[in-house]
């Protein structure tokens, strides 16, 4: 059997005591405003630092691996029993680039700053209509609601 909501009930004006007046309204977009501009800013925030991050990584991967490749070839023109220090240099450009690498594949950076951006970027649209139902004040309280509902 489904079951029946009741009205909601009524000021003596005949406003619903669920509905928002003007003034709160108002108050309660503007504090949605605020805290999605907090959360926009924060995103695009942690988008800056993973953006860092990535060239953090990515810079020094393709040096190493270029070293690598360098040192390698090197190593393989010199004599592998002459104690050459380009073998290490080799090893050692190896090792660091395949550390980087893993760090990289692992962590995937770039992906992060771009998720984090694009979320940025849902919450300035979100922050740009509380602007504009904080517009439409003049509104009736049934239309507040709606729109209200809408943003939620």
């Amino acid at each position: 059997m489904p079951e029946v909501v009741p009205a909601p009930a009524e000021n003596e004006d005949g406003r619903s005591k669920d509905c928002v007046g003007k003034e709160g309204f108002g108050l309660l977009v503007g504090a949605i405003e605020d805290a999605v501009n907090i959360a926009s800013r924060s995103h695009y925030a942690m988008a800056r630092r993973w953006r860092r991050v990535d060239l953090g990584i990515s810079i020094p991967l393709a040096i190493f691996a270029a070293g690598t490749a360098g040192g390698t070839s090197a190593f393989a023109l010199s004599a592998p029993s002459s104690g050459s220090p380009f073998a290490w240099v080799a090893v050692g450009a190896a090792l660091v680039s395949s550390a980087l690498a893993a760090l990289n594949t692992s962590q995937q950076p770039g992906k992060k700053a771009e998720s984090h951006e694009s979320t940025g970027k849902r919450y300035s649209a979100l922050k740009y209509r509380c602007r504009y139902v904080l517009i439409l004040e003049e509104e009736s309280d049934q239309r507040r609601a709606e729109i209200l509902q809408a943003l939620i």
